[in-house]
C-alpha cells in the first residue's frame, strides 16, 4: 500500500507538470508511469515493513505546492520524505509531536486524513 501511495503522489506531481507543460506527448505519461513503478524508492524500503501511518503535508505558498510525506513507525519514530526528490529522507523525528511542530514551523498544512496500516493490511 505504501508503494501505491508513492505512485499516487508521483501522479499528482505529474499532473501539475502537465499543467505547466501543455505540449507533452501522451506516450510520455506512460513512460513516466512505467519509470515510477519499476521499484520502491531506496529510502522507503525499510519503512515498507515498519510503517504504522502515513500523512501528507503541503506547503500551499509556492506553485506548484510542495508535498511532503510523513511516515510514522510502530516505535513512534516519524520520518519525512520528499516525493519530488525520489523520496529522499528530509528529516527524522523521535515522535509525532516533534514532526508536527517541524511542519507547522515552516507553515505546512496537513492534508485531511491519515492512512493507517492496520486498515489495509
Amino acid at each position: 500500500m505504501i508503494l501505491a501511495l508513492c505512485y499516487l503522489i508521483k501522479i499528482i506531481d505529474f499532473n501539475l507538470y502537465l499543467k505547466t507543460k501543455p505540449l507533452i506527448k501522451y506516450y510520455e505519461f506512460w513512460w513516466f508511469l512505467l519509470k515510477i513503478m519499476q521499484s520502491l524508492p531506496p529510502a522507503l524500503e525499510k519503512q515498507a515493513k515498519t510503517w504504522k501511518f502515513i500523512e501528507l503535508w503541503v506547503d500551499p505558498v509556492p506553485f506548484p505546492p510542495k508535498i511532503l510525506m510523513l511516515v510514522g513507525d510502530h516505535d513512534g519514530r516519524c520520518n519525512i520524505f520528499n516525493p519530488a526528490s525520489d523520496y529522499k529522507l528530509v528529516v527524522s523525528h523521535s515522535n509525532y509531536q516533534a514532526a508536527q511542530e517541524w511542519f507547522l514551523e515552516d507553515e505546512y498544512e496537513r492534508v485531511k486524513g491519515k492512512l493507517l496500516a492496520e486498515e489495509i493490511m
